[in-house]
C-alpha cells in the first residue's frame, strides 16, 4: 500500500515535471517570439521615423513652393503720379501735333522736351522708328560750353547753345532740313531758342 502510494506520487511528480518542462519550453518559445516581435516592431518604428522625416521634408518643400507662388502672384502695387491739368493739356496738344507731323529719313522730326531744369532734344526718323541724333543739357559736352552750374542749364542761352550743337551734329550727319515738334509746349523761350539755334547751324526748319 505504501509502495503504491509512493509510485502514484512519483508518477504525479513525473507528470508535474513533464508539464513544467513543456511550460518552460513554451515560455522559451514565447520569449523568442516576443524578441522577434520586438525586433520587428523596432524595425517598423525606425521605418516609420524615416517616413516621418521624409513627410516633414515634403511638407516643408510644399510650404516653400506655396510661399514662392504666393509671392510671385502677389499683386504689385504701383503708384502713378496723377497728371496735373496743365500737363494733361500739353499732352493733348502734343497728340494733336503728332497726328499731322511725321519725320522721314530725308526730313526727320526734331522733338523737344523741356523740364524745369533741363531741355532734351531728339532727331527722329518716324518711318524707321529710329533716333538719329540726341542731345540734352545734362550731357557733359553741353555743360562744357554753358557751364556746369545747376542754374545755367535752364536758361534760354543754354537752350540756344544746345540747338546750335544739335544743328551741327545734324549737318555732320547729312541732315539739312527737318520738321520741328515743339512737344505741346508754347513756341517761345527755351523751345524757340532750340529751333533758332538749329537754324543758325544750317538746318532748315
Amino acid at each position: 500500500m505504501h509502495f503504491e502510494c509512493s509510485r502514484v506520487r512519483c508518477q504525479a511528480h513525473l507528470r508535474q515535471f513533464e508539464n513544467l518542462k513543456r511550460n518552460l519550453g513554451k515560455e522559451d518559445e514565447k520569449e523568442e517570439e516576443e524578441e522577434r516581435f520586438i525586433h520587428f516592431f523596432l524595425s517598423k518604428i525606425s521605418f516609420s521615423k524615416n517616413n516621418l522625416f521624409q513627410l516633414l521634408t515634403l511638407l516643408l518643400l510644399l510650404l516653400l513652393l506655396l510661399y514662392t507662388t504666393a509671392q510671385q502672384k502677389q499683386t504689385v502695387v504701383t503708384t502713378v503720379a496723377r497728371l496735373t491739368p496743365k500737363e494733361a493739356k500739353r499732352q493733348q496738344r502734343h497728340r494733336k501735333i503728332r497726328s499731322r507731323l511725321t519725320g522721314t529719313a530725308d526730313r526727320p522730326r526734331i522733338s523737344v522736351y523741356r523740364s524745369n531744369q533741363h531741355v532734351f532734344v531728339q532727331v527722329i526718323d518716324d518711318d524707321a522708328q529710329k533716333t538719329l541724333v540726341s542731345l540734352g543739357t545734362q550731357s557733359q559736352e553741353v555743360k562744357a560750353v554753358i557751364g556746369s552750374e545747376e542754374w545755367k542749364t535752364k536758361t534760354v542761352a543754354a537752350a540756344s547753345e544746345l540747338g546750335k550743337m544739335l544743328g551741327k551734329k545734324c549737318v555732320d550727319a547729312g541732315i539739312t532740313s527737318a520738321v520741328f515738334d515743339r512737344g505741346g509746349f508754347l513756341y517761345h523761350g527755351r523751345v524757340k531758342a532750340v529751333a533758332d539755334g538749329c537754324r543758325e547751324a544750317g538746318v532748315a526748319i
